[in-house]
């Protein structure tokens, strides 16, 4: 779903694209895609530690926290 989304955009690059989701799969997803930054978020399915070792590089409580994590990765 990742690199879909980002076809449909037009989005240059892999290395132009955050992955966000509240699953282990949204996170491998994210991963195998090459996105710069896969971020769980806790308002779902999977908790802190799982997403974490799926391997997401950023955790988050909710998407509402999202704009600051885009300010602090520029």
């Amino acid at each position: 779903m990742p690199l879909t989304a980002l076809l449909r955009t037009g989005t240059p690059s892999v290395q132009s694209m955050l992955v966000v989701g509240d699953t282990t799969s949204d996170v491998t997803s994210g991963l195998r895609s090459g996105a710069r930054a896969v971020v769980g978020v806790l308002t779902g399915a999977h908790d802190a530690d799982r997403l974490r070792a799926a391997g997401a590089t950023h955790v988050l409580d909710s998407v509402a926290d999202l704009p600051s994590l885009l300010g602090a990765l520029r």
